[in-house]
Protein backbone atom coordinates (compact mmCIF):
# COMPACT_ATOMS: atom_id res chain seq x y z
CA UNK A 1 0.00 0.00 0.00
CA UNK A 2 2.24 2.86 -1.52
CA UNK A 3 0.01 5.82 0.49
CA UNK A 4 0.32 3.85 3.70
CA UNK A 5 4.10 3.50 3.29
CA UNK A 6 4.40 7.07 2.58
CA UNK A 7 2.62 8.37 5.60
CA UNK A 8 4.19 5.24 7.90
CA UNK A 9 7.97 5.82 6.82
CA UNK A 10 8.19 9.26 8.31
CA UNK A 11 6.23 9.17 11.38
CA UNK A 12 8.29 5.78 12.37
CA UNK A 13 11.74 7.14 11.64
CA UNK A 14 10.76 10.04 14.03
CA UNK A 15 8.80 8.10 16.51
CA UNK A 16 10.65 5.09 16.84
CA UNK A 17 13.45 5.02 14.98
CA UNK A 18 14.48 1.56 15.47
CA UNK A 19 16.26 -0.92 12.58
CA UNK A 20 13.93 -3.31 11.29
CA UNK A 21 13.29 -6.29 8.46
CA UNK A 22 10.26 -6.50 6.58
CA UNK A 23 9.04 -9.20 4.04
CA UNK A 24 8.68 -7.90 0.17
CA UNK A 25 7.62 -9.16 -2.98
CA UNK A 26 9.44 -8.59 -5.96
CA UNK A 27 5.67 -7.10 -7.47
CA UNK A 28 5.44 -4.93 -4.91
CA UNK A 29 8.99 -3.54 -5.34
CA UNK A 30 10.07 -0.43 -7.55
CA UNK A 31 12.25 2.83 -6.56
CA UNK A 32 10.31 4.98 -4.53
CA UNK A 33 8.89 2.02 -1.84
CA UNK A 34 12.78 0.53 -1.32
CA UNK A 35 13.52 4.67 -0.95
CA UNK A 36 10.83 4.77 1.73
CA UNK A 37 11.79 1.64 3.29
CA UNK A 38 15.94 2.83 3.66
CA UNK A 39 13.93 6.25 4.96
CA UNK A 40 11.98 4.86 7.65
CA UNK A 41 15.12 2.76 8.97
CA UNK A 42 14.73 -0.73 7.14
CA UNK A 43 18.02 -2.90 7.70
CA UNK A 44 17.22 -5.94 6.03
CA UNK A 45 14.46 -7.13 3.46
CA UNK A 46 13.34 -10.41 3.10
CA UNK A 47 12.75 -12.20 0.17
CA UNK A 48 10.02 -15.46 -0.70
CA UNK A 49 11.51 -15.95 -3.95
CA UNK A 50 10.87 -19.90 -3.55
CA UNK A 51 11.47 -20.77 -7.14
CA UNK A 52 12.62 -19.02 -10.22
CA UNK A 53 10.60 -21.16 -12.46
CA UNK A 54 7.75 -18.94 -13.61
CA UNK A 55 5.59 -22.16 -14.55
CA UNK A 56 6.29 -23.75 -10.71
CA UNK A 57 5.13 -20.24 -9.10
CA UNK A 58 1.98 -20.04 -11.65
CA UNK A 59 0.92 -23.74 -11.75
CA UNK A 60 2.31 -25.23 -8.24
CA UNK A 61 2.37 -22.43 -5.93
CA UNK A 62 0.07 -19.93 -7.61
CA UNK A 63 1.61 -16.97 -7.03
CA UNK A 64 2.93 -14.46 -9.52
CA UNK A 65 7.11 -13.99 -9.80
CA UNK A 66 10.36 -13.91 -12.58
CA UNK A 67 13.72 -14.00 -11.96
CA UNK A 68 13.85 -10.65 -13.64
CA UNK A 69 11.67 -8.76 -10.84
CA UNK A 70 13.95 -10.65 -8.54
CA UNK A 71 17.13 -9.09 -10.13
CA UNK A 72 15.75 -6.22 -9.93
CA UNK A 73 14.32 -5.58 -6.59
CA UNK A 74 17.95 -7.03 -5.60
CA UNK A 75 19.96 -4.10 -7.58
CA UNK A 76 17.36 -1.39 -5.88
CA UNK A 77 18.06 -3.18 -2.38
CA UNK A 78 21.96 -2.87 -3.17
CA UNK A 79 21.15 0.81 -4.78
CA UNK A 80 19.78 1.94 -1.29
CA UNK A 81 22.12 -0.10 0.89
CA UNK A 82 19.32 -2.61 2.47
CA UNK A 83 20.29 -5.96 2.69
CA UNK A 84 18.78 -8.65 1.72
CA UNK A 85 17.99 -12.67 2.82
CA UNK A 86 16.25 -14.63 -0.22
CA UNK A 87 13.83 -18.00 1.34
CA UNK A 88 14.07 -20.57 -1.43
CA UNK A 89 12.02 -23.80 -1.17
CA UNK A 90 13.19 -26.87 -2.15
CA UNK A 91 10.91 -30.41 -2.74
CA UNK A 92 8.63 -28.48 -4.89
CA UNK A 93 6.78 -30.98 -6.63
CA UNK A 94 8.20 -31.04 -9.97
CA UNK A 95 10.91 -29.93 -9.25
CA UNK A 96 14.63 -31.16 -9.83
CA UNK A 97 18.09 -30.80 -10.08
CA UNK A 98 17.73 -28.49 -13.14
CA UNK A 99 15.24 -25.93 -11.48
CA UNK A 100 17.92 -25.80 -8.08
CA UNK A 101 20.75 -25.19 -10.70
CA UNK A 102 18.63 -22.48 -12.73
CA UNK A 103 18.16 -20.70 -9.29
CA UNK A 104 21.69 -20.83 -8.01
CA UNK A 105 22.43 -18.99 -10.84
CA UNK A 106 20.07 -16.01 -10.85
CA UNK A 107 21.44 -15.96 -7.20
CA UNK A 108 24.95 -15.99 -7.95
CA UNK A 109 24.11 -12.65 -10.07
CA UNK A 110 22.61 -11.03 -7.25
CA UNK A 111 24.12 -9.17 -4.01
CA UNK A 112 22.70 -11.16 -0.78
CA UNK A 113 23.60 -11.75 2.59
CA UNK A 114 21.44 -14.88 3.83
CA UNK A 115 19.51 -17.33 1.31
CA UNK A 116 18.18 -19.77 3.56
CA UNK A 117 16.67 -22.69 2.06
CA UNK A 118 14.09 -24.96 3.49
CA UNK A 119 11.74 -28.05 2.53
CA UNK A 120 8.61 -27.65 0.82
CA UNK A 121 5.89 -28.84 3.70
CA UNK A 122 2.44 -30.31 3.58
CA UNK A 123 -0.60 -28.85 5.57
CA UNK A 124 -3.40 -30.25 5.95
CA UNK A 125 -6.44 -28.34 3.50
CA UNK A 126 -4.27 -27.29 1.06
CA UNK A 127 -4.19 -27.84 -2.72
CA UNK A 128 -0.46 -29.22 -2.54
CA UNK A 129 -1.09 -32.36 -1.00
CA UNK A 130 -3.35 -33.19 -4.30
CA UNK A 131 -0.59 -32.15 -6.76
CA UNK A 132 1.61 -34.58 -4.53
CA UNK A 133 -0.69 -36.74 -4.65
CA UNK A 134 -1.05 -36.83 -8.81
CA UNK A 135 2.24 -36.84 -9.93
CA UNK A 136 2.70 -39.93 -7.22
CA UNK A 137 4.66 -37.95 -4.76
CA UNK A 138 2.32 -39.27 -1.95
CA UNK A 139 0.64 -42.42 -1.53
CA UNK A 140 -3.32 -41.83 -0.74
CA UNK A 141 -2.57 -43.65 2.82
CA UNK A 142 0.58 -40.40 3.22
CA UNK A 143 -2.21 -38.20 1.80
CA UNK A 144 -4.98 -39.12 4.49
CA UNK A 145 -2.84 -39.55 7.32
CA UNK A 146 -1.85 -35.29 6.62
CA UNK A 147 -5.25 -34.32 6.31
CA UNK A 148 -5.65 -36.40 9.58
CA UNK A 149 -2.65 -34.08 11.13
CA UNK A 150 -0.90 -37.23 12.05
CA UNK A 151 1.71 -36.34 14.47
CA UNK A 152 3.92 -39.08 13.59
CA UNK A 153 4.02 -38.46 10.15
CA UNK A 154 6.99 -36.58 8.17
CA UNK A 155 5.17 -33.37 6.21
CA UNK A 156 7.86 -32.59 4.57
CA UNK A 157 8.04 -35.93 2.56
CA UNK A 158 8.32 -35.80 -1.04
CA UNK A 159 9.95 -38.76 -2.70
CA UNK A 160 9.84 -42.08 -1.95
CA UNK A 161 12.18 -42.85 0.58
CA UNK A 162 12.80 -39.11 1.53
CA UNK A 163 15.52 -38.08 2.36
CA UNK A 164 17.31 -41.22 1.38
CA UNK A 165 16.25 -41.58 -2.04
CA UNK A 166 19.34 -40.78 -5.06
CA UNK A 167 16.90 -37.17 -5.89
CA UNK A 168 16.54 -35.93 -2.13
CA UNK A 169 20.21 -36.54 -1.76
CA UNK A 170 21.37 -34.55 -4.57
CA UNK A 171 19.01 -31.87 -4.06
CA UNK A 172 20.31 -31.46 -0.63
CA UNK A 173 23.57 -30.68 -1.91
CA UNK A 174 21.76 -27.51 -2.88
CA UNK A 175 21.27 -26.64 0.58
CA UNK A 176 24.86 -26.58 0.87
CA UNK A 177 25.16 -24.48 -2.12
CA UNK A 178 22.75 -21.81 -1.25
CA UNK A 179 24.40 -21.48 2.11
CA UNK A 180 28.14 -21.14 0.32
CA UNK A 181 27.06 -18.48 -2.06
CA UNK A 182 26.56 -15.13 -0.16
CA UNK A 183 30.26 -15.95 1.33
CA UNK A 184 31.89 -16.60 -1.78
CA UNK A 185 33.18 -14.23 -4.54
CA UNK A 186 31.35 -14.67 -7.98
CA UNK A 187 34.08 -16.52 -9.80
CA UNK A 188 33.82 -19.24 -7.03
CA UNK A 189 30.27 -18.99 -6.95
CA UNK A 190 30.05 -20.05 -10.94
CA UNK A 191 32.73 -22.90 -10.10
CA UNK A 192 30.77 -24.19 -6.91
CA UNK A 193 27.15 -24.09 -9.21
CA UNK A 194 28.76 -26.25 -11.97
CA UNK A 195 30.01 -28.78 -9.39
CA UNK A 196 27.30 -28.82 -6.65
CA UNK A 197 26.91 -32.95 -6.71
CA UNK A 198 30.19 -33.03 -4.84
CA UNK A 199 29.38 -30.66 -2.62
CA UNK A 200 28.73 -32.16 0.98
CA UNK A 201 25.47 -32.13 3.36
CA UNK A 202 24.66 -32.91 6.81
CA UNK A 203 22.50 -31.26 9.38
CA UNK A 204 25.55 -30.08 11.37
CA UNK A 205 27.68 -28.76 8.12
CA UNK A 206 24.15 -26.53 7.36
CA UNK A 207 23.85 -25.62 10.43
CA UNK A 208 27.98 -24.51 10.72
CA UNK A 209 27.38 -22.64 7.67
CA UNK A 210 24.80 -20.57 8.79
CA UNK A 211 26.63 -19.63 12.25
CA UNK A 212 30.26 -18.45 9.76
CA UNK A 213 27.64 -16.62 7.62
CA UNK A 214 25.57 -14.93 10.89
CA UNK A 215 29.47 -14.26 12.19
CA UNK A 216 30.03 -12.78 8.83
CA UNK A 217 27.18 -10.07 8.51
CA UNK A 218 26.93 -9.69 12.46
CA UNK A 219 23.47 -10.98 12.17
CA UNK A 220 21.87 -10.67 15.05
CA UNK A 221 19.05 -12.73 13.86
CA UNK A 222 20.74 -15.94 14.00
CA UNK A 223 23.23 -15.32 16.21
CA UNK A 224 20.52 -14.88 18.55
CA UNK A 225 18.23 -18.29 17.26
Amino acid sequence: NRRWLVEFAPKYRREIGLPFVCYVHPHSANDEVVRLLKEAGCETVKMGVQSVSEKTLDETLKRRGSPDRVAETARLLEKYGINLTIEHMIGIPGEGIEEQREAADLYSQIKTKKIISFWLTHYPGTEIIDISRNMRLLSEEEAVSIEAGDPDFNYTFMFPGAPKSGLAKSLRKYQTLFDLIPMTPPRLRAFLTRHANMLPFSPALHQLLIAINAFRNRDREDMLG
